[in-house]
């Protein structure tokens, strides 16, 4: 007796919501987090949103009553708000208008909907505080990559502003949001707050395997640097930015921090550099105390030979000091990081009077006074200021407000090494004697004659 064939499974193709969506499985990479509230008085529009914007992953409020609009970010506190420019009882452009005087559009992004695309109608909704513009019918892919786009350039301003406040990147509570997790600038993860740089906040963060389309790159950790926000939309102060990447990536060598690449993303500015595992002298100085004559000399010899490293660049360091030099934990060598203050030696800002820039404590003579040739042998003299930090605990001028230690700078003369600790060799102390010399015709020529005295 023949066998019926077996029935054909019919397979389900994928249904489509929106213009240009199609339903994709929950384990998609291209899932997002995040909280959108909706807001528009059509329920097909609503529906049909909050549809495309779960099936990506995201948390999703609707409501069809402008009126509740206020009340439901102050109770729910969305992360973005997708907001019908035309509605009955408020006018949508009003209510972006209201949510504005309440939050700004870095803390809650605002995506104004309208069927309207005329260039007025466009600009009345910009001018309300709108972070973006959308025209119905609503393209699919168009409102998940807005909404994708303004909650990364969100997460990244709040973990800016979170580093501002002293915070690291643990989920903490600051005025009603959360803290963002997860935050991705370029192409690395963002995983602990490091410090704060001259121009920028500096963060532990580790390289994603591969870009999309692109080559494979080692998972590295890295130490990535990030102007900070007041500095954005300062055009020195990017070129500034720009120039630190361009010095630091021209120097190779094994006791400076290197640069791997720079970049920019969603008008965030950043650089990775080498991660070193350790801590900084200032660190260590506060945790241990003094450092044995040994690690003394050991700091001094390898920071002599990064200041000939970039004394043979032509560039000054500026701001030679114990916060910017790292020591490896593994191998105990020092490097030398922090060039948001370097210039070429040829640079006019070096001698310009009234720009005074650098850290008191450790700043030379004539970089106070803006006289003379400023070349290597300031950052010499601020060398000696920190080795004299590292075997006393206290700089030669003491930590004192900025204009008392500028002055003893210029007149003081510094205490002798020994007087503070015994345990420094004569020689050791008489080397950083000679380092802190005022004339920079008594310190030391060049680097490598520090490391031949050493």
């Amino acid at each position: 007796m023949a066998r019926k064939a077996p029935a054909k499974k019919k397979t389900k193709r994928p249904r489509r919501t929106a213009r240009g969506d199609t339903s994709r499985p929950r384990n998609d990479p291209s899932t997002h987090t995040g909280h959108v509230l909706v807001v528009d008085d059509e329920v097909n529009h609503l529906f049909v949103m909050r549809s495309c914007l779960k099936r990506r992953g995201y948390q999703v409020t609707t409501c069809s009553d402008a009126r509740k609009v206020i009340g439901l970010i102050e109770e729910h506190r969305p992360d973005l708000v997708v907001l019908d420019a035309r509605m009955p009882h408020i006018n949508g452009i009003k209510l972006c208008r209201q949510v504005r005087q309440r939050w700004d559009p870095g803390q809650l992004p605002v995506i104004v909907l309208s069927a309207l695309s005329s260039e007025d109608h466009i600009i009345d909704g910009y001018e309300a505080g709108a972070n973006d513009y959308l025209e119905k019918p609503i393209a699919a892919d168009a409102l998940i990559a807005k909404v994708a786009i303004h909650l990364r350039k969100r997460d990244i301003r709040r973990l800016l502003l979170l580093a501002a406040r002293g915070l690291d990147s643990e989920p903490k509570r600051t005025d009603g949001w959360d803290s963002p997790k997860d935050v991705d600038i370029g192409p690395y993860r963002i995983e602990s707050f490091i410090g704060a740089g001259t121009s920028g906040f500096v963060f532990q963060a580790r390289r994603r395997a591969a870009e999309p389309g692109g080559t494979r790159q080692p998972r590295r950790r890295v130490a990535l640097k990030v102007l900070t926000l007041p500095h954005l939309h300062d055009p020195g102060f990017l070129a500034r930015f720009q120039r630190e990447a361009d010095m630091v990536a021209s120097i190779r060598h094994r006791n400076v921090v290197g640069l791997y690449e720079a970049g920019q993303h969603l008008g965030y500015y950043y650089y990775a550099m080498r991660h070193v595992d350790g801590q900084s002298l200032r660190e260590t100085i506060l945790d241990d105390g003094p450092l044995s004559n040994d690690a003394l000399r050991s700091v001094a010899a390898d920071m002599a030979r990064a200041l000939s490293a970039i004394h043979r660049r032509s560039i000054i360091h500026r701001d030679v000091k114990p916060g910017n030099i790292i020591l490896d934990r593994q191998t105990g060598r020092a490097m030398l990081g922090d060039f948001g203050l370097a210039r070429p030696v040829d640079s006019p800002i070096l001698t310009e009077r009234g720009f005074l820039v650098g850290t008191a404590s450790y700043m030379a003579p004539e970089r106070i006074l803006g006289e003379g040739r400023i070349d290597i042998r300031s950052d010499l003299y601020s060398l000696g200021a920190t080795l004299f930090h590292a075997a006393t605990g206290q700089p030669p001028f003491g930590l004192d407000q900025t204009i008392p230690v500028l002055i003893r700078h210029l007149a003081g003369k510094p205490p002798s090494v020994r007087s503070k600790n015994r345990k420094v060799s004569k020689a050791l102390g008489d080397v950083i004697t000679r380092l802190l010399s005022r004339d920079p015709e008594d310190r030391f020529r060049t680097p490598r004659g520090l490391l031949l005295a050493l």
